[in-house]
């Protein structure tokens, strides 16, 4: 598998959620957009100095590859 494509396509489907974490929802399921198989995806909030963070990582057991990434919160 080229790991470029997943890296690709996992930032941007964290990109969207992240976008709309509200909308996230852990009942739904998230097909990997490389393998098919079911995404692990974890999404919280914290607070670093004074800035507000969304963490979110995803990971594809099938693919045997995850990313963990940290976005401030507008």
């Amino acid at each position: 598998m080229n790991e470029d494509i997943w890296d690709e396509a996992i930032s941007e489907l964290a990109d969207r959620l992240v976008k709309t974490p509200d909308g996230y929802s852990s009942e739904q399921i998230y097909p990997c957009p490389v393998c098919g198989h079911q995404l692990k995806i974890q999404i919280g909030r914290y607070q670093r100095s004074n800035t507000n963070m969304i963490g979110i990582t995803i990971e594809c057991d099938e693919c045997d590859k995850a990313i963990a990434t940290d976005y401030i919160e507008e």
